[in-house]
């Protein structure tokens, strides 16, 4: 029971897996150490019952799906264990590796001592580098789903109520996907299983406080994109993961997450229509989520307007008379050695130089003439136009 284990908590923080000497004999035919220290827990008909952890057993090896089931495999990048535990340290939630049972991967718990954190996690150490990330995904999604109850700051909700059963489906389903779109596998079937009643394919064997509908939306959105939310909404062109960028700011991020944000949240379900239907004012195809799933429209938008190509970084690409007209006026205005970088810049920027000469020293020309006007003429700064227009004198763009 849920009581039990926390008395087990409390008693052995440490302890993934327990059970009574007699257990420990006759379903895994492990004997208990000598000198082993038992646990007490509650239990029918008669007060207390003794328990051991399983580091005070010993004997034949556990099946396999007790040992597995905190294993990710896959090309890990150490940088984003290290990022994680950035990001939860930015919501005050504290990770440290520590030794812990062999079957107990990790917890998480609140955080009751100073320091100003509010939750604490802890994971095994023994772990190597890509379950040590899959299982703090795991406890991480324990706290942000709310299992543990709200902070203080009310970041995340209050559903404490909730039957271990449920918890430990959501948040397993969010590691599941998260470690899958860094391309890791791991055993979550199996950690599921034990969670379900007797056949899993079965919806009734899924606890009712859990949506299988809301899950497969996220595994949608965060895999591919956003559906269009009605027929006169523009389907996405690509499929891509949800990737969120902080230059698209709130409305565009939030946008792509519509189905996950309504009823409680309306708004990015109107924004999304907008950003897929690009209409008029409407228009948000400079920012990077619209290039990942209307890619051709984009680009293309990139090829009649320079600022566009500035946003998606194509400048050099697609308009390199210009991104050599602003590279020198910037290297007026910032530093003498500004360039500006971008995917292919420089072979793009040799490319022109040589295949082009002649309109790059007009170019070069011109600005040489523009500094000499603004120095004579310091404090007269109206001389120049904005530096997307083009001027009767400034030779034709080529289109090879």
């Amino acid at each position: 029971s849920a009581y039990n284990n926390m008395l087990v908590r409390v008693q052995n923080p440490r302890c993934g897996f327990y059970a009574t000497e007699k257990t420990w004999g006759e379903r895994f035919k492990r004997g208990v150490k000598e000198d082993a220290r038992p646990m007490l827990i509650l239990a029918p008909m008669h007060p207390v019952m003794l328990v051991y952890a399983l580091d005070d057993t010993e004997g034949p090896p556990l099946p396999a799906k007790l040992g597995d089931f905190a294993q990710f495999e896959g090309d890990f990048d150490p940088e984003w264990l290290k990022q994680l535990v950035t990001n939860a340290a930015g919501h005050r939630i504290r990770i440290a590796f520590q030794p812990l049972s062999s079957t107990y991967a990790g917890f998480a718990t609140r955080h009751l001592t100073s320091g100003g954190w509010k939750m604490r996690i802890a994971v095994h150490d023994g772990l190597d580098a890509p379950s040590r990330f899959g299982v703090l995904c795991h406890e991480l999604a324990h706290v942000l789903l709310g299992h543990l109850g709200s902070d203080y700051d009310g970041w995340w909700p209050a559903r404490s109520n909730l039957s271990h059963q449920t918890v430990e489906i959501e948040a397993e389903a969010v590691a599941h996907i998260v470690t899958t779109r860094f391309g890791l596998a791991g055993h979550s079937a199996g950690y599921l299983s034990s969670y379900t009643k007797a056949n899993p394919s079965d919806e009734s064997a899924i606890p009712e406080t859990v949506s299988l509908d809301f899950i497969a939306k996220v595994a949608e959105v965060a895999g591919n994109g956003p559906p269009p939310p009605d027929e006169k909404t523009v389907r996405r062109l690509a499929d891509h993961r949800y990737v969120m960028d902080l230059d698209d700011g709130v409305m565009v991020n939030s946008a792509a997450l519509w189905p996950l944000l309504e009823p409680q949240w309306k708004d990015p379900k109107k924004w999304w229509k907008e950003l897929a239907n690009a209409a008029g004012k409407k228009d948000y195809d400079w920012s990077h989520l619209a290039a990942r799933y209307f890619p051709k429209r984009v680009r293309d938008k990139c090829h009649t307007d320079p600022s566009l190509a500035v946003a998606h970084k194509c400048f050099w690409e697609l308009h390199p008379l210009k991104a050599y007209a602003w590279e020198l006026r910037l290297q007026d205005e910032i530093r003498p050695d500004f360039t500006i970088d971008e995917p292919g810049s420089n072979e793009a920027r040799a490319t022109f130089l040589a295949d082009h000469a002649r309109e790059a020293r007009e170019i070069f020309a011109k600005e040489l003439n523009r500094r000499e006007k603004k120095s004579a003429k310091a404090d007269d700064e109206g001389e120049v136009g904005p530096l997307f227009n083009q001027e009767a004198d400034e030779p034709e763009e080529s289109d090879d």
